[in-house]
């Protein structure tokens, strides 16, 4: 585990370079570059990232 002082962001977008603190926030991330919309409305059927 690592050991984080407030500010640390060691997880980094191998496409565009943005840092995160939590590897779950990087996950979401990425999906900007992967364009995967995993969340669907059950109103109208549109697709989102989160």
């Amino acid at each position: 585990m690592l050991s984080l002082t407030p500010g640390d962001k060691p997880y980094r977008c191998n496409v565009c370079g943005a840092q995160f603190n939590r590897p779950a926030n990087l996950k979401t991330h990425s999906r900007i570059h992967s364009g995967e919309k995993p969340y669907r409305c059950d109103t109208c059927g549109a697709r989102f990232v989160q």
